[in-house]
């Protein structure tokens, strides 16, 4: 068989995506995978074992030129050029317009969704129901490919790394892909002293632009995302805000103190175990002395299981 995923953003929903998409490969290992996704999140889907081949679609620069005749034309050749593969089934995890053209154009033999987001999508997909259990979108992503597969329990694919945690070391994401989610930088720049004071090494992750703390250690806007999942996959512990690191850090079974703010924890919290969530109305609402107290609740837990 030939199964296409469709699931072009952001980081952390590409990787809840990867725990169905798993578990579906390896229910299959002699089908063929292919996953469309932006360039930018290319490099958490390019797993060998995971998909046999990604399909980078430019959004970014169709989006710089949304009406120039030739946008239109290289995303009609885009589209269209899918259809070579002559894929058995179409999965719309993403259930935009967007997703649903794509899976359309590529004139799969069966198409699944199970959400439309917009008129077009839901004309297009005619999605089906979650299972009524779903709450969380990792459980949603499972329903959609429950006529093959279900959760293995093994957990999702991801880009190999060094093995090995770092004793002591703490990383803490300090950008969002939204400013309604950010965690405001000057309290990740106490929570980082204080768990420096406490003995711990305290590393800064983010991309170009995000807020790097003065005099600490900082790799803020120096990593390729490759590079930024390395650091978290090893680490003792990873605190970020609702965004795509913690959803890398609970895939490598790292640890992580997620802070959340207007978006709903049970249905986008990082996927598995050594979780903690802390909520508020906004995430500023939530004090530094809190993120350090389930900081420590967790490492203390960690080191008793290894103990």
């Amino acid at each position: 068989m030939r199964f296409l995923i469709a699931r072009l953003s952001a980081i952390g929903d590409c990787v809840m995506t990867a725990h169905a998409v798993s578990s579906l490969r390896r229910a299959f290992p002699g089908s063929e995978f292919v996953w469309a996704v932006q360039e930018k999140c290319a490099p958490v889907v390019a797993c060998p074992g995971l998909v046999d081949m990604v399909h980078v679609v430019p959004r970014e620069r169709w989006k710089r030129a949304r009406w120039s005749p030739s946008t239109w034309a290289s995303q009609v050749r885009f589209y269209l050029g899918m259809r070579k593969r002559e894929f058995d089934v179409g999965l719309d995890f993403q259930g935009h317009s967007k997703t649903a053209l794509l899976l359309r154009c590529a004139k799969c033999r069966e198409v699944r969704a199970n959400r439309a987001t917009d008129v077009l999508a839901r004309w297009l997909l005619k999605p089906l129901p979650p299972p009524p259990s779903a709450r969380h979108e990792v459980e949603m992503g499972f329903g959609l490919v429950e006529p093959w597969c279900r959760n293995d329990g093994k957990g999702p694919i991801m880009p190999a790394v060094r093995e090995g945690r770092e004793p002591g070391l703490v990383t803490i994401q300090t950008g969002a892909g939204e400013a309604r989610k950010a965690y405001p930088p000057g309290q990740w720049a106490e929570v980082g002293g204080d768990l420096k004071a406490l003995g711990h090494r305290v590393v800064y992750l983010g991309a170009p632009g995000d807020p790097s703390p003065e005099n600490a250690e900082s790799q803020v806007g120096r990593l390729s995302l490759l590079e930024s999942i390395g650091w978290v996959a090893r680490s003792s512990l990873h605190l970020a805000a609702d965004t795509g690191t913690g959803h890398v850090a609970a895939a490598y079974g790292t640890p992580v103190v997620s802070v959340f703010g207007p978006t709903d924890p049970e249905r986008f919290r990082p996927f598995g175990k050594g979780v903690g969530v802390l909520k508020a109305a906004t995430p500023g609402e939530v004090s530094p002395a809190q993120i350090v107290a389930e900081a420590e609740k967790l490492l203390r837990s960690q080191s008793a299981g290894l103990g």
